[in-house]
C-alpha cells in the first residue's frame, strides 16, 4: 500500500528514508515498541512481540493448516505467516514479501520457536506426555 503512494507523494518517501537512516533499517517500529524476543533476521534486528489474543487466534488457525501442507514451501511459507503475525505488532508495516527474504533455512525454525515460547505457546518434539502420572 505504502510503496504506490511512494511513487506518488515525495513526503512519503522522504518519511521512509528518515526512518531508514534512524532506525538502520526501513521498518519503523510502533512509538513505545513491545516487548519481546531479539532476532536476527537477515542481518536486520527485529523486537518480536508475544502474541495478543487475536494473534494467538490468527496463529493456531494457521498452524492447524500445515498439517495439510503438501510441500516444504507450503511449510515455510506457513510459519514465516506466524513470525509476521507477531512482528506486525511492532512493525505493523511489514509484509510477507519483505520478511521472507530476511529468512533462511539457518533461522527460520530459531525465530518461529523463539516467538511461539514468548506467547506461551510450548512446543516438545518426542512422544507427549502421559495424561495420568
Amino acid at each position: 500500500m505504502l510503496r504506490g503512494l511512494e511513487s506518488r507523494c515525495p513526503a512519503i518517501r522522504l518519511l521512509r528514508i528518515a526512518v531508514e537512516h534512524v532506525n538502520g533499517n526501513r521498518y519503523a517500529p510502533v512509538p513505545g515498541k513491545i516487548p519481546g524476543t531479539e532476532l536476527n533476521l537477515g542481518g536486520v534486528i527485529f523486537i518480536a512481540a508475544p502474541f495478543n489474543l487475536d494473534g494467538v487466534q490468527e496463529a493456531m488457525t494457521v498452524l492447524e493448516t500445515l498439517k495439510d501442507a503438501k510441500s516444504v514451501k507450503d511449510s515455510l511459507r506457513g510459519t514465516s505467516q506466524v513470525l509476521l503475525i507477531s512482528l506486525r505488532r511492532n512493525y505493523p508495516d511489514l509484509t510477507l514479501d519483505e520478511l521472507l527474504p530476511l529468512i533462511d533455512l539457518g533461522n527460520w525454525h530459531k525465530a518461529l520457536m523463539a516467538v511461539c515460547n514468548a506467547s506461551g505457546l510450548e512446543f516438545t518434539s518426542g512422544e507427549p506426555m502421559p495424561a495420568s502420572r
